[in-house]
């Protein structure tokens, strides 16, 4: 399909090399930071400079450019919220609701990471073990004794339970703190920027964080379980949600592992003959270690895509930025192309009248359409490939320039 071998050409911004420990500095100071006793959700993360959040970090390579687009939206909200809904069109006042739940969710979330569940979570927690004593009581009676051990199971199992979605709901609120924005910097941990590109559920989440009311209960006749109602409507048991927090949660396990590959070969560059140039073997051998690393990371979200990776930049913004789907037809982005297509050959191109608004959508739709699974999975390949090709040569680029300068002087003599 079109755009996939464009992608190892050199096209990327990943095309020069990069020193992957920055990643892995980053985590670590992150994970220092965390465990110091610094105040949450006080200051906002700033593009340069600014107060730094409990495991977060200053992108002080941030530009001006970002910082002016920050300072931009921050005063486009502020204008939204001060207008009367009746002024706003529909779509006004749902980004209106979004903003305000937002900024709310910015204040609270220190408050709910101490404090993750409410007195009426714990009202109706103790309600549901009430009747549960009932039940158990009713069972003993009826002489139902299998009934009556799963009931006493059930009230045993329901303090654990309660702890454990404290921990969930606690760290939900310091992924919130600690999540990447657009137009701002990219934190180590915490929500990644996966989750700015789905607005409803990053709704659901500042809305679930203001919530006086967090946890439902309900009785399954022979206990009771706990229990939130996600995005979709649909209730969610505590390893359903611990699925879908991680899923947008930045994926520092799979970064990491391409970071040691990355060491590692820059590492085998300086120690090769200057005759052993990257060949067809390597590239075969790290594309097959690096497509694990891709599936791995895709079957948990979309963080690879997303998240700054090297040199502050993403996946995703260097295919926008390279438009590297030039050419691929709009029905495979899973768009109608009626809108863009306006020079009609039914593929994105230069002479579409395309706004830079528009083109992030439609990579944006790329990035989740079914019929581009196969190709998102190995232009990530080939990305994080190209950028391990990089280290290697740049370190044996020194082995050959050292061994073509000893020749020099031989030849002198």
């Amino acid at each position: 399909m079109a755009a996939d071998s464009a992608l190892t050409e050199g096209a990327y911004r990943a095309s020069r090399y990069i020193d992957l420990g920055e990643r892995a500095a980053k985590q670590e100071l992150g994970e220092t930071l965390g465990n110091i006793n610094i105040p949450m959700g006080k200051g906002k993360k700033q593009s340069s400079g600014g107060t730094i959040p409990s495991g977060g970090e200053a992108d002080t390579s941030a530009g001006i450019g970002d910082n002016n687009a920050q300072l931009q939206e921050q005063v486009e909200n502020a204008e939204l919220v001060q207008t009367p809904d009746e002024e706003l069109t529909d779509e006004g006042n749902e980004k209106k609701d979004e903003v305000i739940s937002e900024e709310n969710a910015d204040n609270n979330a220190a408050d709910v990471e101490e404090n993750p569940t409410s007195s009426n979570d714990t009202n109706n927690t103790n309600e549901g073990l009430l009747d549960l004593k009932e039940q158990y009581y009713d069972a003993v009676k009826n002489g139902d004794n299998n009934l009556a051990e799963q009931i006493l199971n059930s009230i045993d199992g329901s303090a654990d339970e309660l702890e454990g979605w404290k921990e969930e709901i606690s760290s939900t609120a310091s992924n919130w703190t600690n999540r990447s924005k657009e137009n701002g910097v990219d934190t180590p941990r915490g929500f990644g920027m996966s989750l700015e590109k789905d607005p409803t559920t990053k709704k659901w989440f500042s809305d679930f964080i203001n919530s006086g009311e967090k946890l439902e209960t309900r009785n399954t006749g022979s206990g009771i379980e706990q229990g939130v109602i996600g995005p979709d409507g649909e209730w969610m048991t505590k390893n359903q949600y611990q699925k879908l927090k991680e899923s947008f949660e930045v994926d520092n396990d799979s970064m990491n592992a391409i970071h040691t590959m990355s060491q590692k070969f820059y590492s085998l560059g300086s120690e090769a003959g200057p005759e052993n140039n990257w060949d067809s073997n390597m590239a075969m051998n790290v594309q097959s270690q690096v497509a694990n690393i891709v599936d791995q990371s895709l079957a948990k979200g979309n963080s690879i895509i997303y998240d700054s990776n090297f040199g502050h930049t993403s996946f995703f913004d260097d295919m926008v930025e390279r438009d590297q789907l030039k050419g691929t037809p709009y029905s495979h982005l899973g768009i109608d192309a009626s809108a863009f297509d306006t020079d009609g050959d039914g593929k994105l191109s230069a002479d579409d009248e395309i706004t830079e608004e528009d083109r992030k959508a439609i990579y944006e739709a790329a990035m989740k359409s079914d019929l581009l699974k196969d190709d998102r999975r190995q232009w990530l390949t080939n990305y994080f490939t190209e950028h391990i090709k990089r280290n290697y040569n740049a370190s044996h680029g020194i082995v050959v320039d050292k061994h073509l300068k000893g020749a020099e002087v031989v030849d002198l003599k």
